[in-house]
């Protein structure tokens, strides 16, 4: 689930901008969220980009916290 997710989010930027479009965001130094509230005007993005930024720090602690416990289960069940 969270593999498709992330690359809904991934799909859906690559396709909503230009190679010139992300090109500038790269050279600008500002993450995708911040160019593209930019690039549209809306300024609803601006104000979810912390939102979204903190929920993907969340499932990316989670998916190595879970897999860490599992590969550490694992090994103590099997010794």
């Amino acid at each position: 689930m969270m593999v498709l997710t992330v690359m809904f989010f991934v799909f859906s930027c690559v396709f909503s901008l230009t190679p010139a479009d992300l090109a500038a965001a790269k050279e600008q130094n500002i993450s995708i969220l911040s160019y593209l509230a930019n690039h549209f005007n809306a300024p609803i993005i601006a104000w979810m980009a912390p939102i979204i930024a903190i929920i993907a720090i969340t499932k990316s602690f989670l998916g190595h916290y879970l897999g860490a416990r599992e590969g550490f289960n694992g090994m103590v069940i099997k010794s």
